[in-house]
């Protein structure tokens, strides 16, 4: 994470300085880096997050939890919109014995697992194509608000991270 997570914070840097709208779309343990990402990034205003796949309360709550907690997601709720207004979407599987639900991000249904996909391939499902969607609907206009929606749905850009090893 050393090297992950300033590259990841440079990229929302640059996408937000370029007025761009951003879905960040980690998987696995890149929930936890992108949500460390948008701690240290000051523009989270365009900004949304759709993990899937994550370990943070399912693994990593019960074997670190002086640093993941409930406590650990307030302050990322807060930068992505608050409780109320939440551009955090978490999907995962029961089937998934790494990814579930994380403590604090609301409308987490379990996805049904009929292909046997397990901890892979959740960008190939529906309810991941709809969040996206419902999480650019959340995202402000980029440059302003006179933009056409058309205009408006080209400065958007969503980004898939996918966890590897030597990350």
């Amino acid at each position: 994470s050393d090297t992950a997570v300033p590259r990841l914070i440079a990229q929302i840097t640059s996408d937000a300085n370029a007025g761009h709208r951003l879905v960040l779309a980690p998987h696995s343990q890149g929930a936890v880096i992108a949500a460390t990402a948008v701690l240290g990034s000051a523009d989270t205003d365009r900004l949304a997050l759709l993990s899937y796949g994550s370990p943070w309360s399912h693994l990593y709550a019960r074997f670190f939890p002086l640093y993941v907690n409930s406590a650990a997601t307030t302050e990322p709720i807060e930068r992505l919109g608050g409780p109320e207004q939440l551009r955090w979407r978490n999907l995962y599987r029961f089937t998934d014995p790494i990814g579930g639900p994380i403590d604090g991000v609301a409308d987490q249904t379990p996805l049904e697992d009929p292909c046997g996909r397990i901890h892979s391939d959740y960008w190939v499902e529906p309810q991941y194509a709809a969040a996206v969607a419902e999480l650019r609907l959340l995202l402000p206009p980029a440059g302003g608000k006179e933009q056409s929606t058309r205009a408006v749905n080209n400065t958007i850009r969503t980004r898939r991270l996918i966890s590897r090893p030597s990350d």
